[in-house]
């Protein structure tokens, strides 16, 4: 104990002896002097300085050292997911966010002070604070796990971080932080809680690294019914972008349901918003998933619906398939899906048949795409040696010579290069043959016979580049062939074309012209007979060559069969090797899905000019349904666009090109594209999932219904940041004050009883 006001010893003694002096002579008065006060005279005077002694060391404040410790409030960074799906309401009366918000009140903020502050914040696509349940932002259009667990790691490591800086690829819009509250506590963090459903865009484990500290525990709450509840969506939707008039186009829709209702689930389907047809379909028509987890307890199925739309109208059609809603069912977001199709004439490729020797199969390819009203054949027969002769003919008959400059190639959309001699052409031929492959992007059909042998002897690198594979011999051919089944390549039926249909009708046998050495790494084989390749493709620049390696094509012609095989496969050779229209010559489009958001299309076009080189500085437009879109240069000659297209897949758009008012070309794309996922394509609870990642972040993972106060006690709610040490007066206390009191009134009493008062 200490004095706080102590005046010194010299001050102290006087002072005692002062009052010492006036004490005992105040009791030796004359009343004091009698007899029967005479004995009570000394007590007195003790008990009257006893009270001075008191009433002193109260003015010299007698104090002592305290020591305390001081205690901060931890902080626990709590998470809810507020994209779309979590707006279900599972029991049909509370949404799933709601639900979390009550559970986390009733089971966190229930200690108040007592426990650790919560930071709250929201997250969709990207995170953001809020600091106050009441300002969670409703509904994000999509979830992504990986924001808030970086958030996570942020703050665990100590970081600074500003809730309000704006993601730098994605700019998502953020709120502002609640008034007073300070991020100085983050390197403090004890724990993390985060509420949501499971539903995420990215659910490969092996993309979420475990980079949380093991000393920062990290709860991850699972929101929805285990049970999945009753849902039917269109999952896809699959319609050709582009049909002919007056032909009919199929249209396949994908349906996921789970807890299927037992009566018919009845599908539709719009054209332009008119119902055009309408489906029952049966409970036993649905078949389970391969992919669903065995213990899953509602089962997952699935079917394929297709329909068969004529197509009557030129022009852009929008095509809806949606499911009515169901009994229970309760999410109807996903019950429709659309595509559009564009309804055209179609647009004729002008095609060459050029050849040096009469055959028959010259003659019957002739006749066999002459059937096709989609090809305007020119015929280029150069058998006749007579030049009066051969010009006489060539006007009677429609017969065209081989280009021989680059801009007369330029003008066909396809060759076909029957027997010739190459020698007998000029290097501007040759040369302009190979541009118009390479830079032009024309197709080239090299057709058996002579032709490929005197190519492969050309003897420089363009011929050799134009030839997809490598013959077994220049000088000789199978003979006799041995005929064989045709076996279509997977390649060719995914990409759709050569049909493995075509010949399992066909009455004569097909056999291969050429021993084939090997085909070129880069090379797509399309059909075989008995491991020889029978059609071979490969591209080249821009443009694509074909060889059609089979004997005796003119024995696959059948007149009462409308050309028969031979039709056929010219046909689907020619639109495959035509996909570059001599219009279209002077730019390419292509389209594809956004990685940061797959409801957007990028649209991406290389422009080029009349020599084939590059240009910069044009004007690019855009039509894409009801949009006209200017594209932005982006390098040399290449072009780039970006618009919301929304879920639907099939998309039909045209881009025409200029330059200092020359104009450069147009090119028509339709294309399909893969079906988007967003956020409402599957609502169930994903706990399979949800526990994998708990496993993988070393968290640990809670079902919302079993969540109880235990689980809060996993946190600590305070620490000590450090000790105060201070003086501390000890006299006002209340031991003190009755002695005192205790002092004064026994002295009054003995005063009182002896007369003196």
């Amino acid at each position: 104990m200490t004095f706080t006001n102590y005046p010194g010893h010299l001050v102290v003694a006087a002072l005692l002896l002062l009052f010492a002096a006036l004490t005992f002579g105040s009791y030796h008065a004359a009343e004091m002097r009698r007899p029967e006060r005479k004995l009570h005279r000394w007590s007195f005077m003790a008990t009257q300085f006893a009270v001075i002694l008191l009433l002193l060391l109260i003015i010299w404040d007698p104090s002592s050292w305290q020591t305390s410790k001081v205690f901060a409030r931890n902080a626990v960074l709590t998470l809810f997911d507020t994209s779309e799906s979590m707006s279900v309401a599972d029991d049909r009366r509370q949404a799933r966010l709601d639900k979390a918000l009550e559970r986390f009140v009733r089971h966190f903020q229930r200690r108040g002070s007592e426990g650790p502050e919560h930071i709250i914040y929201g997250f969709d696509r990207y995170p953001y604070h809020c600091g106050s349940p009441d300002l969670l932002r409703r509904w994000g259009s999509e979830t992504d796990l990986h924001a808030p667990l970086s958030l996570l790691a942020q703050y665990s490591l100590g970081e600074p971080t500003d809730p309000d800086t704006e993601n730098a690829t994605g700019g998502a819009e953020r709120s502002a932080p609640a008034a007073g509250e300070s991020h100085a506590h983050t390197d403090r963090l004890t724990g993390a809680v985060i509420f949501t459903d499971g539903q995420a865009a990215d659910k490969t484990l092996q993309s979420y690294p475990p980079f949380l500290p093991k000393d920062v525990p990290v709860v991850l709450v699972g929101v929805g019914s285990k049970r999945r509840p009753r849902d039917i969506a269109v999952a896809s939707i699959s319609a050709p972008a582009r049909a002919w008039i007056d032909d009919a186009y199929k249209v396949a829709a994908v349906l996921a349901a789970t807890d299927l209702p037992d009566e018919a689930v009845a599908v539709e389907l719009f054209e332009d918003g008119q119902v055009v047809e309408l489906r029952q379909i049966a409970r036993d028509a649905f078949s389970p998933k391969n992919d669903q987890h065995p213990s899953a307890p509602t089962k997952a199925c699935e079917t394929t619906v297709q329909f068969v739309v004529p197509a009557r109208q030129l022009g852009t059609h929008v095509l809806s398939v949606r499911v009515k809603p169901c009994d229970k069912e309760i999410n109807v977001a996903n019950n429709c899906r659309n595509a559009c199709i564009d309804v055209t004439q179609e647009q004729p490729l002008a095609v060459l048949l050029y050849c040096q020797w009469a055959s028959f199969d010259i003659g019957k390819i002739r006749q066999a795409l002459a059937r096709d009203r989609r090809i305007d054949l020119a015929l280029g027969f150069d058998v006749i040696r007579d030049p009066s002769l051969s010009q006489r003919a060539s006007e009677g008959l429609g017969h065209t010579r081989l280009p021989r400059t680059r801009e007369e190639f330029s003008s066909y959309d396809v060759i076909i290069l029957g027997s010739c001699d190459l020698n007998r052409l000029t290097p501007a031929q040759l040369e302009g043959l190979y541009r118009f492959v390479a830079d032009r992007g024309g197709g080239l059909l090299l057709l058996p016979g002579r032709t490929v042998q005197t190519l492969a002897a050309w003897g420089d690198e363009k011929s050799a580049a134009l030839l997809p594979v490598v013959l077994a011999d220049d000088r000789e051919r199978i003979w006799p062939p041995v005929p064989d089944a045709v076996d279509v390549t997977f390649e060719a039926q995914v990409s759709r074309i050569l049909d493995p249909e075509t010949f399992n009708d066909s009455h004569e046998p097909i056999a291969p012209y050429y021993g084939i050495a090997g085909v070129k790494p880069a090379s797509l084989t399309l059909a075989t007979v008995q491991e020889v390749p029978l059609v071979s493709a490969h591209r080249l620049g821009r443009g694509r060559v074909c060889l059609l390696n089979a004997a005796r094509l003119f024995r696959l012609y059948r007149e009462d069969e409308q050309g028969g095989l031979l039709s056929e496969l010219m046909s689907s050779l020619i639109a495959y090797l035509g996909r570059t229209p001599s219009r279209g010559a002077g730019i390419e489009l292509f389209v594809e899905r956004c990685v940061q958001d797959p409801r957007r299309v990028a649209f991406s076009a290389y422009v080029v000019d009349k020599a084939f080189e590059p240009v910069t500085g044009a004007n690019v437009l855009l039509m894409v349904g009801d949009e006209v879109i200017g594209m932005e240069a982006v390098g040399q000659g290449r072009y780039r666009v970006e618009t919301d297209w929304g879920p639907a897949q099939a998309v039909v758009a045209t881009v025409q090109a200029e330059s200092n008012g020359l104009f450069l070309g147009e090119r028509i794309v339709a294309a399909t594209l893969p079906p988007v996922r967003d956020e409402m394509s599957e609502i169930g609870l994903d706990e399979e999932f949800l526990a994998a990642l708990a496993r993988r972040l070393g968290a640990r993972y809670v079902h919302i219904d079993e969540l109880d106060d235990t689980i809060a006690t996993t946190f600590v709610p305070r620490r000590q940041t450090g000790t105060t040490e201070k003086i501390q007066s000890i006299w006002p206390r209340w031991p003190l004050l009755l002695i005192l009191c205790l002092l004064l009134s026994a002295q009054w009493f003995a005063r009182r009883a002896i007369g003196l008062v």
